[in-house]
């Protein structure tokens, strides 16, 4: 990975769970757990960032066992503050998984595609890690994302007197999802319009989240 990148993520690892006073974001956490098998025993969330879906499926699922990969060493020291109980592992979602062949009940990658080089490939070994049956639940910014939609979500639930304040307190976290969005852009593969989730993967029925600016997707191994 280069230094570059390193420094980049490790940098919004200072503001990123801003995000979690946010409704969109809030609202996709739900939807993510709310697609969690029932059952599920061992749980894989790449690109775990700092932890927070870990800790939320924790306090809904208390016997999961946790797990998390992320390559960015800031990130996995708030994470590790969060959730103590998972095994977090550094590592690059652009290589080959540090893990064997199915090893997880359920396999969750949200909001981390559009950072990789490859998407299909980094699909294919959430998908070699992952069991028979097992549920792959992946969210990432479409083609067509914006911020303020995002934005005009939360003012819909919270008042745009409350939302106000809270956009002065994640100036910080707006301006990194801002610079986000310019990168994935000017590299041209990192947004995925609906035809080439499809084509990464066919299985399970497309939806939007987070404001409408994601799409969603659960499939199970056997749709892969």
């Amino acid at each position: 990975m280069p230094k570059s990148e390193t420094f980049f993520w490790n940098a919004y690892a200072r503001v990123y769970d801003q995000l979690l006073r946010t409704i969109p974001y809030q609202r996709l956490l739900k939807k993510t757990l709310d697609h969690l098998p029932i059952g599920a025993a061992r749980l894989l969330d790449a690109g775990c960032g700092t932890g927070s879906l870990l800790n939320a499926a924790r306090a809904r699922h208390p016997a999961l066992a946790l797990h998390g990969i992320d390559f960015s060493a800031a990130m996995l020291s708030l994470a590790h503050k969060k959730v103590a109980e998972a095994v977090l592992t550094v590592g690059d979602l652009n290589a080959p998984l540090p893990f064997p062949s199915d090893s997880f009940d359920v396999v969750t990658c949200i909001n981390v595609l559009h950072a990789v080089s490859d998407p299909g490939r980094t699909l294919v070994e959430l998908n070699r890690v992952l069991k028979r049956g097992g549920a792959l639940i992946v969210s990432s910014p479409s083609s067509h994302a914006r911020i303020a939609p995002l934005v005009c979500e939360h003012a819909a639930v919270v008042g745009w007197s409350r939302t106000l304040p809270t956009l002065a307190s994640v100036a910080l976290l707006v301006l990194f999802n801002l610079l986000i969005v310019r990168r994935g852009r000017s590299r041209g593969n990192r947004f995925l319009a609906s035809e080439s989730v499809r084509h990464f993967l066919p299985g399970g029925e497309l939806e939007l989240a987070y404001a409408n600016q994601n799409w969603f997707l659960c499939s199970t191994k056997e749709d892969l």
